[in-house]
């Protein structure tokens, strides 16, 4: 189990809800990574848990699968953006989630040392700039319209962000390059909604007629 490699381990079983399906690596010490890849194949979506080690701290991160006969994820480990990495991968372990038991097969476990990126992320072309915000998992977070007069002032303690702010509201505006994106907490910012429903399963839920 090498950086920037997979590892073939190939071993299959069944495995039960509340018996998890479990792999032992027995804090293997390797180069450090922050990334790690899971092959595999399975007939139910899965839960699934690594844990590894750093600075004598132990850690463990849920994952989740979905069914396949040759399937593949990766996935950073969490606080990616702390700059965190490990160099000791200790185990893996498998539930499912949609059905009382299934078949699980483990071909292939890899660890990667990623380069990581700056928490808020942004792309441009000539009219507009946008954002995104990793920590809060990519939501969009800032946009700004490159050729319009949308300006922010500050009044009375509170920021009004439009165009020609500083005219009517008679001050000096605070920020010529204004985010159109209310950003004081996650959620509102733009992003990905979904309904969910408490069903074995990923079955679609319903909110008010929506799915």
């Amino acid at each position: 189990m090498v950086c920037n490699e997979y590892a073939a381990v190939e071993t299959s079983g069944e495995f039960r809800k509340g018996s998890s399906l479990f792999y032992d690596f027995g804090e293997l010490k390797k180069d450090c990574f922050n990334y790690f890849g899971i092959k595999y194949s399975t007939d139910s979506y899965a839960r699934g848990v690594i844990t590894y080690t750093k600075s004598s701290e132990k850690y463990f991160e849920d994952f989740f699968l979905e069914p396949s006969e040759n399937g593949s994820f990766y996935s950073f480990i969490d606080s990616i953006l702390d700059k965190r990495k490990s160099s000791r991968f200790c185990s893996v372990s498998f539930e499912p989630l949609n059905k009382e038991t299934g078949s699980f097969t483990l071909s292939g476990i890899g660890l990667f040392n990623r380069e990581i990126s700056d928490r808020e992320v942004y792309i441009q072309n000539d009219e507009y700039m946008l954002g995104i915000d990793l920590l809060w998992g990519g939501a969009l977070s800032y946009l700004e319209d490159l050729n319009s007069n949308v300006e922010a002032v500050k009044v009375d303690g509170r920021i009004f962000v439009d165009s020609k702010t500083s005219e009517r509201y008679n001050t000096k505006s605070v920020n010529n390059n204004a985010n159109l994106i209310n950003r004081y907490e996650p959620g509102r910012l733009v992003q990905q909604s979904y309904y969910g429903i408490f069903k074995d399963g990923y079955e679609s839920g319903e909110f008010m007629g929506n799915t």
